[in-house]
């Protein structure tokens, strides 16, 4: 009789688990004390598993993705939560093991980007965002913003941006943030193309193109520019004494830009 309930309850887990029955199917583990605790020790059981010669990214599934796995939690969405959570939470001691380990995944995903993917580390789709987060991360949210408008300014206008154009972008999508000296906000934000250009420069004007070089690091901007000739500019003081055709500086750059909607970050 006990060995028939042995059978039947045998049968359960197996037909459950083909069921995908597991509660965290697909969800991404939560950032806990309990679950870092865990993980961690599966790691270093699954750890134990490696043979010497394995290749890295095979070092790196035994390592991160299997323990993860066996814990009942997607891999993939792991990481892309584990970006968010960690690039706002406060810094204790879990975070910090949780960093950690992000930090290893990521830079295993930067050091083999190919065999990642082909050997099932992560998804097409999953390496495409954490690289292109890792590419952006250390610009301004400002600055990548301004650089998204240079490229739907290029779009509109067959490959070269054209700063009245570029100009019109910024005022439609209120980009620039009036600065606190500025009582008159509804007239900043009422600026038009023809007022910013115009010879008569006022408080308003001088407060717009101010207030873009200090909102956009100017620096971390001009990096990413060049002129229709494909030469480096200087974006600093860009809107005040910028006049030429400009764009991005090349066709990746442009891709990248407009698929960068981190709504896994933000």
């Amino acid at each position: 009789m006990r060995k028939i309930s042995f059978m039947i309850g045998l049968l359960f887990v197996i037909i459950t688990g083909c069921n995908g029955e597991n509660n965290n199917a697909g969800k991404a583990m939560p950032i806990t004390e309990d679950n870092i605790n865990t993980y961690i020790q599966k790691m270093y059981q699954s750890s134990k598993s490696i043979a010497v010669g394995e290749e890295e990214i095979d070092k790196l599934i035994k390592i991160y993705k299997y323990p993860l796995e066996d814990m009942g939690y997607n891999f993939d969405t792991t990481i892309l939560h584990s970006i968010k959570v960690l690039s706002k939470a406060p810094l204790t001691q879990v975070t910090v093991n949780a960093g950690k380990i992000l930090n290893n995944i990521l830079l295993g995903i930067t050091r083999n980007p190919k065999s990642s993917v082909n050997k099932g580390f992560i998804s097409q789709d999953t390496q495409t965002k954490v690289l292109t987060y890792l590419k952006f991360k250390e610009l301004k949210p400002k600055t990548i913003k301004a650089l998204q408008y240079v490229a739907k300014c290029q779009n509109k206008s067959g490959g070269i941006c054209d700063i009245k154009q570029y100009v019109q972008i910024l005022l439609d999508n209120n980009f620039v943030t009036p600065p606190p000296y500025i009582k008159d906000r509804n007239a900043f934000r009422k600026l038009s193309v023809e007022a910013v250009f115009t010879n008569k420069v006022n408080d308003l004007v001088f407060a717009f193109k101010s207030s873009f070089d200090n909102q956009v690091n100017y620096s971390e901007f001009g990096r990413y520019l060049v002129n229709q000739n494909g030469q480096k500019i200087n974006a600093n003081g860009f809107i005040a004494s910028w006049r030429k055709p400009f764009k991005l500086k090349d066709e990746a750059i442009i891709m990248e830009l407009n698929s960068y909607n981190p709504w896994w970050i933000n």
